[in-house]
């Protein structure tokens, strides 16, 4: 399939084709994470009109003026009534794909559509992509991102005002056709693992973990989490510390320190015991949330 390049844009000629490989090619690894939107451990719901947040585990809203909504199906996406259009991406953190051939297909409310281009080399200012139409009012890119930015490609649908899709897989993987009609959901607790590299939500009445007071208003507790970068620590609902004094009631959650195999949380708190220890826990419905997504 030819790819054109129009002022660092490469478009594809012939797009949005209908295709069923079943029975004919095993199946690709996917180099996209929770591909069959899964995992949501922030229990996204619908959103309407909101940009920049995270909805289901590495997939981010970043232009929201129609709703996206998680459904037993996947993700779909309404335009309906929308000023503009609505994006929906993941940020990919990966090698270097530059000229590598690779297909880009999705579960498209029961219809599976694909491309195939050539991965255009990453340049130091400007985006480059592969665009294709899945059908009126609906696209999709493959970017590859500037040299400058802290991941190397992105995948991004954009849903037209007026227009809806519902996306129930999606498969980015190297060669020239797509293997995705012959993938099951992946396994729930691998993909689980590859998004909390990205994001850990925490939650429970029972201990989460034992640390000690430093001071009479700062714990520290050390938990063994392998994370992509130092997170940011916020939190939902009431969180408690317990030990000597009794039950604490956390003000603010916050990441005192990070290593490759571990983050420890320091929570701020009133009337602490220094150098003695206390347990963490949440209340019910309450989660302390570590992100360090892209």
């Amino acid at each position: 399939m030819a790819v054109v390049d129009i002022s660092n844009t490469y478009q594809l000629t012939n797009v949005g084709a209908h295709i069923d490989n079943t029975d004919v090619y095993n199946s690709n690894r996917n180099l996209l994470d929770n591909p069959f939107f899964t995992v949501n451990q922030r229990n996204f719901t619908s959103s309407t009109g909101v940009n920049n947040i995270y909805s289901v585990d590495r997939w981010y809203i970043a232009r929201g003026t129609g709703t996206i909504s998680k459904t037993n199906n996947g993700i779909t996406i309404n335009g309906v009534g929308a000023s503009r259009e609505t994006t929906f991406q993941q940020m990919i953190d990966c090698g270097d794909l530059t000229g590598r051939t690779v297909a880009l297909s999705v579960n498209d409310g029961g219809t599976i559509r694909q491309i195939t281009g050539t991965v255009p080399a990453r340049t130091t200012s400007n985006n480059t992509f592969i665009r294709f139409t899945l059908r009126d009012g609906v696209s999709a890119f493959l970017y590859a991102m500037a040299t400058s930015s802290e991941y190397a490609y992105m995948i991004q649908f954009q849903v037209n005002a007026g227009y809806t899709i519902d996306l129930r897989a999606v498969k980015l993987e190297l060669g020239s056709y797509s293997t995705l009609a012959n993938d099951a959901p992946p396994d729930y607790k691998t993909e689980l693992d590859k998004c909390q590299y990205y994001c850990r939500v925490i939650e429970g009445s029972s201990d989460i973990a034992v640390g000690q007071a430093v001071s009479g208003t700062q714990i520290h507790f050390p938990m063994p989490f392998v994370m992509r970068a130092k997170p940011s620590g916020s939190t939902t609902g009431a969180i408690y510390a317990s030990g000597t004094g009794g039950t604490l009631t956390a003000s603010s959650v916050t990441v005192s320190g990070w290593s490759p195999n571990s983050v420890e949380v320091s929570v701020a708190i009133t009337g602490a015991t220094i150098n003695t220890p206390y347990r963490l826990w949440c209340a019910n419905g309450a989660k302390i949330i570590l992100s360090a997504d892209l």
